[in-house]
């Protein structure tokens, strides 16, 4: 395959860091200057005022009573005598005090109790916000009166008692009581502000992928909480990353391409072959139904069936072991209901799938059949509102379904790694790249940060990222879609996983980079000797990549088989349709792709019998009346499919 030429690569500058581009957007606001000298001068003031002053704040002069001012008194004197400059200047000390630390204990209660009502809602939710409202709803100068009177007696015989007992001359000091009470109510009366703002936040940040991503690999609540919510609720830097034009007015660009400059651009592209070189070279042209993308066809994929080499190693593999001696994963009648309007919809019903030890399995079919829901099913990364009702998952030897959560954490990244759809949306936006590798082998593996951060370069040049020791220090942002979309698998095999699932990894990817992706995932099985379950709705991309498929419609297997015996003897009408929507080379120029008539069906509106009837141009009186079963077909134990006109045919012949 030939590189990319440079000429045809847009350059950037390089980044600029995040304190240059918010000085360079600060004096872009005049207001924000303002303040922000109005700030430094009462800090300098509170700071440096005893050596302002010419006058002590309680020193008296009855002959200089109520003085005008002057250069002697710059704000005259009061009825004692006393400079007022001076009692200004320590006054401000006082108040500049009182306020930054009623702030900063103030914005930590809001920040920690508005983050725990939004990350684990009820009943946490509602007893915080109702502790929210009550304290908003009494005055805030007469909560304070009282809780100064209500507790000043109490803690001042505590000190005395305390001091008689240890005869410490810290517990004789009563201005600590008058200090601890008044900065203490002060705070109490403050933090409900910030705890309403950080629950909306929160509240909207949990349902984020990369919440979902972390809970993958295995982290606990509160570190989720720590790094990846209040971080993110604090307020995200919107521009973090953005690039500043020569002739601009300011607005920047991001990264088209991470590689800094000098660096040749072969070095991402890649020198070695992808194994689908014709792929690369004829792509089909770009159609109605591709929306007008080019799409791989199916003739230049170096399809199974056309290699002997490879159905000769992979043949061992698609054997079903009876005695289940081999089997990593087996899912057994797994059941997802959904709580809606009208009372609990299924969306996935008793899904039946098993992954060996070393295979690779592809889960195909349409958008909403329920691909990406069984898996986050079997690591209970449900959403809301979502629960698995019936069946059982085993994951070597152990049911994921009745597993602590304690237990579940330590698989979870441990053992099962997941690279998710979007990485741009997985990854943590406001922690850098190397952050985010070295987390599961801190967690998982008790690492010490320096030698975690070594591995993390090892995962990446294992990826292939060039430049692994500068990436390391690279926000997401920072980088392309195809490099971080291989910082996702690195973080996924930074525990060397069992098992690693991979949802939709190539979809946001052109097509030169899919076939970088699905290389180094094949080579990476090799080298790790894991099994992956691949998740797609592109049967010619993972043609050439996995031993055997599963397709799923509406919640359903439909089809199971070895991947040569699908794409040579596809029995379902719905794995006929998907195949023959592929563009294949020896299609007339100009032709309209085939497609499937209609939708699959919405959760809670799923019809009587087959769900693929309505949609099926074989369908029978019987398919709307009974679900078929998925039964083996005669002449192979590992071909299986659910549908009665195809086991009709079958006993027919």
């Amino acid at each position: 395959m030939s590189a990319i030429p440079l000429s045809t690569i847009e350059t950037v500058e390089e980044p600029v860091s995040l304190w240059r581009d918010a000085w360079y957007r600060l004096k872009r606001n005049r207001l924000a200057i303002f303040g922000l000298v109005v700030v430094v001068i009462l800090a300098f003031t509170a700071i440096f005022g005893p050596y302002l002053t010419p006058y002590d704040y309680l020193s008296q002069d009855l002959n200089a009573r109520n003085v005008l001012p002057s250069m002697s008194h710059l704000f005259g004197t009061d009825d004692l005598g006393r400079d007022v400059f001076s009692r200004v200047v320590f006054g401000t000390r006082t108040a500049f005090l009182v306020a930054v630390i009623v702030t900063v204990f103030a914005v930590l209660i809001g920040l920690v109790l508005g983050a725990v009502a939004g990350f684990f809602g009820n009943p946490f939710d509602r007893a915080i916000m109702w502790l929210t409202d009550v304290t908003m709803s009494v005055p805030n100068l007469l909560l304070v009166v009282v809780i100064n009177a209500s507790l000043k007696s109490p803690i001042s015989k505590w000190m005395e008692a305390r001091y008689l007992a240890t005869l410490n001359p810290f517990y004789r000091e009563t201005m600590w009581v008058d200090f601890i009470l008044v900065f203490g109510s002060m705070a109490l009366i403050s933090w409900p502000p910030y705890a309403r703002l950080v629950r909306a936040q929160v509240l909207s940040i949990r349902s984020r992928p990369y919440i979902t991503a972390a809970q993958a690999l295995g982290l606990s609540n509160w570190i989720i909480i720590k790094r990846y919510v209040i971080p993110n609720a604090l307020g995200p830097f919107d521009r973090l990353g953005q690039r500043r034009s020569r002739h601009g007015d300011g607005a920047g660009k991001c990264f088209q391409l991470p590689w800094r400059r000098g660096q040749s651009a072969d070095a991402e592209l890649g020198q070695h072959d992808l194994g689908r070189p014709a792929c690369l070279a004829t792509l089909s042209p770009p159609s109605r139904r591709s929306g007008g993308r080019a799409r791989p066809c199916l003739g230049c994929l170096q399809l199974p069936w056309r290699r002997s080499q490879r159905r000769a190693q992979s043949a061992g593999q698609q054997m079903m072991d009876t005695k289940n001696t081999n089997r990593l994963l087996d899912v057994r009648g797994l059941t997802v209901e959904i709580d809606g309007r009208n009372g609990p919809a299924i969306v996935v019903d008793g899904i039946d799938l098993h992954v060996d030890r070393g295979e690779t399995l592809g889960v195909v079919g349409e958008s909403g059949c329920g691909k990406s829901l069984t898996m986050l099913s079997l690591m209970r990364l449900l959403p809301n509102k979502i629960k698995v009702t019936k069946g059982s998952a085993t994951f070597d030897g152990r049911d994921l379904q009745t597993m602590s959560n304690r237990e579940l954490r330590k698989v979870r990244g441990g053992e099962i790694g997941f690279v998710f759809q979007d990485p741009m949306t997985s990854l943590n936006p406001v922690m850098r790249v190397g952050d985010q590798i070295c987390e599961p082998l801190i967690y998982h593996r008790g690492m010490k940060k320096a030698e975690a951060r070594r591995r993390a370069v090892e995962l990446l040049r294992l990826v292939g990222i060039p430049g692994p020791e500068e990436r390391l220090q690279a926000y997401p942002h920072e980088l392309s879609g195809g490099m971080r979309q291989r910082v996702m698998i690195a973080i996924g095999l930074a525990c060397n996983p069992k098992l690693l699932i991979a949802d939709e990894p190539t979809t946001a990817l052109d097509v030169t980079i899919q076939a970088q992706i699905v290389d180094l995932v094949k080579d990476l099985r090799t080298k790790l000797g894991m099994s992956v379950v691949w998740i797609t709705h592109d049967l010619a991309l993972i043609a050439g990549l996995v031993d055997r498929v599963a397709v799923l419609y509406a919640g359903t297997v439909v089809e199971d088989a070895p991947v040569d015996e699908l794409y040579a003897r596809p029995s379902h009408p719905y794995t006929r349709g998907l195949l023959s929507s592929i563009p294949k080379l020896s299609d007339p120029p100009a032709s309209r792709l085939s497609s499937i008539g209609g939708t699959p069906p919405e959760p809670g509106r799923r019809p009587k019998g087959c769900p693929f009837a309505p949609r099926c141009p074989l369908a029978e009186n019987i398919c709307h009346e009974k679900v078929p079963q998925l039964e083996p077909l005669s002449g192979s134990s590992n071909h299986r499919a659910a549908c009665f006109v195809v086991q009709r045919m079958q006993e027919a012949a």
